[in-house]
């Protein structure tokens, strides 16, 4: 695992590739918000959504790269489906 001084370095030398970054505070209320799916079933079974997950969502579907870093337990896994 890559320490703190090394991911650093990474993000500065891509900095300029990234279009948008954002940091979320751990000590916010979950929030949760609604989300279109391109597929019924998946509708039925996800209908309230994290923000992070809305907003990688919304950006695949708009054809753009994303990738979601989030701590263990913050549902980062449905971004990837």
């Amino acid at each position: 695992m890559k320490d703190k001084n090394e991911l650093a370095k990474i993000f500065e030398e891509y900095s300029k590739n990234i279009i948008d970054f954002k940091l979320l505070s751990k000590s916010r209320e979950a929030e949760f918000y609604e989300f279109e799916f391109r597929n019924d079933i998946i509708n039925k079974l996800y209908n309230k959504l994290y923000l992070h997950q809305v907003e990688a969502l919304s950006n695949l579907y708009n054809n753009k790269n994303v990738i979601v870093t989030t701590p263990t337990g913050e549902s980062v896994k449905l971004s990837f489906y």
